[in-house]
């Protein structure tokens, strides 16, 4: 699992929370925007000490600090020396690192593994790859340390609307399993799920609206207390399987538009809805599918 968010507290509490389902995380890369500065060396071994803990992810380059400064560059030592991964976010912003960066930080640190995100930066519109592109990409993939994930590929990819078609990313795939090798072809995503969108729980409005009437029965049958009830379905969708949902019962095409996540976003959002389920006459008895069809239909039904 890959953090997507920079709060430093999240690289333990991933660690924590990833131990209670070990059946389905292998490992944690964390993020750490504090690299180059005294707090990082001594956070950075108290992680490490944690085998689940495999790197961590720069997501650009360090505010008010020289990327290849000297305190950086212990840091990256001290990296190699634990023996854990650098992952670099790759895009085309000019606030992130580059192709010249990566191939300093290899060159420098040959023990160190790093992964490119998002197939390198690289815009992606259905063609061939183009020449300068797979210059320096070649140049980088000589370097045995650097790996390349394929992640992003409709944030990178320059066709609108977005395609979902595989043969508008082959020739760029192709070329890239080609020069990393499929050992070094690693695959990802944006959130840490297994379609890059964030897990929320989509309960449907009738049941909301069930749950309200319990909590007043249960206000009108009890002595005066003050707590507080989680009420959702329990259980986690992605945004991209909503949308795939909607669209299969609604028979219909659902244009999306990806871009920056909002601030303060997560990549997981569940209610745990126990404590509701035992104090409340109540629980969620409708589909996510049967939330999308009413859904539309009250929409429909508006016009």
């Amino acid at each position: 699992m890959v953090q997507a968010g920079d709060r430093l507290t999240d690289n333990q509490w991933n660690l924590d929370i990833t131990k209670k389902h070990e059946e389905l995380f292998v490992g944690v890369v964390g993020n750490m925007p504090n690299i180059g500065t005294p707090e990082f060396r001594p956070m950075l071994i108290r992680l490490a000490k944690d085998p689940r803990y495999l790197g961590f992810r720069i997501s650009g380059r360090p505010k008010n600090r020289k990327l290849f400064s000297g305190s950086i560059w212990e840091d990256l030592q001290l990296t190699s020396n634990l023996g854990l991964t650098l992952d670099l976010l790759m895009n085309n912003h000019t606030a992130n690192i580059g192709f010249d960066e990566v191939e300093t930080i290899a060159k420098k640190y040959p023990d160190l593994n790093i992964v490119m995100n998002h197939v390198g930066g690289y815009p992606i519109d259905g063609e061939n790859i183009e020449p300068n592109w797979s210059k320096r990409f070649e140049e980088i993939a000589r370097n045995e340390n650097v790996f390349c994930k394929v992640s992003a590929l409709l944030e990178r990819s320059v066709i609108r609307p977005y395609s979902f078609e595989p043969t508008d990313y082959r020739s760029v795939l192709d070329f890239l399993l080609a020069i990393f090798g499929e050992d070094r072809l690693i695959y990802g995503s944006d959130w840490p799920s297994h379609d890059g969108t964030g897990i929320r729980d989509f309960i449907h409005v009738m049941d909301l609206a069930e749950a309200h009437l319990s909590s007043l029965k249960y206000i009108d049958n009890s002595n005066p207390d003050i707590f507080t009830l989680n009420i959702g379905t329990g259980k986690g969708t992605t945004v991209l399987e909503l949308i795939r949902i909607f669209e299969r019962v609604n028979k219909c095409i659902i244009p999306i538009e990806f871009t920056k996540r909002r601030k303060g976003d997560v990549p997981f959002s569940v209610a745990n809805i126990s404590l509701a389920l035992k104090v409340l006459d109540w629980s969620p008895n409708r589909s996510i599918e049967e939330a999308c069809l009413d859904g539309w239909r009250w929409q429909l039904n508006k016009q």
